[in-house]
């Protein structure tokens, strides 16, 4: 994996395979996360131990975090296939970013990294299926490594903050990653 640094002597984090120990960690992030109701559709009383730990660690290809030099767990990507059968070619991935760690390009570096593990496992073209339109920072992310808005569900996101906003599908092909 991939080290990113902020300084020569520092590295601000680095990424890495995630374990079964990351589980605590990963659950901290992502409940976090779908509590500002910002970015993912899921509310919290239907998620359980069980269900987050085979949505993050389990029921996936991959599973990558980045990690401060303390060894803290700052994000969380989890690589999947899109679609069984016949679109068993598209990967889909899900990204979270502790709310502390966020601006220092993790990211920007799992997104990266995704990119490049999902063609080494075989993936012809990466698909995000539901990007909240109001999210700005993570669709010019996608959009800086290659990611197209190929549809638009016309307010298929309740926001915690704006209402009904639309939800983007994005796309990208991995032949020239």
């Amino acid at each position: 994996m991939s080290a990113m640094t902020k300084t020569a002597q520092q590295p601000a984090f680095t990424l890495g395979t995630a374990t079964m120990d990351d589980f605590e960690a990963v659950k901290e992030i992502f409940l976090h996360v779908v509590d500002e109701g910002e970015t993912y559709s899921y509310e919290r009383g239907e998620l359980t131990d069980e269900w987050i730990r085979n949505y993050w660690l389990k029921n996936v290809i991959t599973t990558l975090v980045a990690r401060l030099p303390d060894g803290k767990v700052a994000g969380v990507c989890a690589i999947r296939v899109n679609r069984t059968g016949r679109g068993d070619h598209i990967a889909n991935a899900s990204y979270i970013v502790h709310h502390d760690h966020r601006g220092i390009g993790i990211g920007y570096a799992l997104g990266l990294e995704s990119l490049t593990d999902a063609k080494q496992y075989g993936y012809k073209a990466m698909q995000f299926n539901y990007v909240v339109s109001t999210n700005a920072k993570a669709v010019a992310l996608w959009q800086s490594l290659g990611f197209k808005i190929i549809g638009t569900m016309p307010q298929g996101y309740r926001h915690e903050r704006h209402g009904l906003v639309d939800v983007y599908m994005m796309h990208r092909f991995l032949d020239n990653v």
